[in-house]
């Protein structure tokens, strides 16, 4: 009741003034946010207007019922593990014969569901693929083992504790086990003061596993950490790691990225120092 018997011819002047001027800046704000939003909006739909569709698309408007082909060709080629061809043979023959196919909103899950699966698969189209965690590592492990000539690698010091566990040690015995490779590491540090006696004897160790260690200061974080084996074949980069868990783009025979990381390489083997 206070609030509702309140004088406002009792409020000085100067107070009045200051609300009143708040309010007209935060109305004309609100007024150009709207304004502005309204011309994105329609922006954004123009512009989705105008996109083309695909051949693909204009074909399933014509035809909607028509089947999807090739996957099948597809898989066959690119699929030689026995276990995930069996796995997935056994695999399509259960979704044939599932009783559940018709129900509308089982589909429109499905719709979701297989959407993010396109989104990662996206990624073949650029000869790409994203790992993470156990089988990230392994994979790296086996391209170790399996290099013909030669690995490039550099570690950034917010990877440099992987050596220290059963990883590392897996990944130097890669290294020691294939005498045909030859194995550079760059260590890669931003803060001088980590490059302390221990480390580097820690770096040094890698020498008994067949690898050339070597070291830069990289003050400005130019450098990121990643892989180039057999001169560019395979290049991986390693995007984050959270919780131990790795995760790495890997590219295979990627022209523009086997040139771009082939060109950094050389960048640091002109800056770094060996040990």
């Amino acid at each position: 009741m206070d609030l509702l018997q309140f004088d406002i011819s009792k409020m000085p002047v100067w107070i009045i003034i200051i609300v009143f001027a708040v309010f007209i800046i935060l109305l004309a704000v609100a007024l150009i946010t709207g304004r502005e939003v309204s011309i994105w909006q329609i922006k954004i739909g123009s512009k989705a207007e105008r996109k083309t569709e695909t051949a693909a698309q204009q074909s399933l408007k014509e035809n909607p019922e028509q089947p999807i082909v090739g996957i099948d060709k597809f898989l066959n080629e690119v699929v030689q593990d026995e276990l995930i061809r069996a796995q997935t043979i056994e695999l399509l023959n259960e979704l044939k014969n599932l009783q559940t196919a018709q129900n509308k909103l089982f589909q429109q899950a499905i719709s979701v569901d297989f959407s993010e699966f396109l989104t990662e698969v996206k990624n073949w189209t650029r000869s790409s693929v994203k790992l993470q965690g156990i089988e990230n590592d392994d994979f790296l492990i086996n391209i170790y083992h399996t290099a013909r000539q030669s690995v490039f690698s550099t570690c950034i010091m917010d990877y440099f504790n992987a050596w220290k566990t059963d990883f590392g040690e897996r990944l130097l015995e890669a290294h020691r086990d294939n005498r045909d490779c030859n194995t550079t590491r760059i260590f890669i540090f931003h803060d001088k003061n980590d490059i302390t006696d221990e480390v580097k004897e820690f770096i040094t160790r890698q020498k008994e596993f067949n690898v050339r260690p070597m070291l830069l200061l990289d003050e400005l974080n130019e450098f990121d950490d990643f892989t180039i084996v057999d001169g560019g074949e395979v290049v991986g980069i390693t995007n984050e790691m959270k919780f131990g868990k790795r995760l790495t783009t890997w590219y295979f025979n990627e022209e523009n990225q086997k040139r771009r990381f082939s060109n950094l390489k050389d960048i640091l083997l002109n800056r770094a120092r060996p040990l």
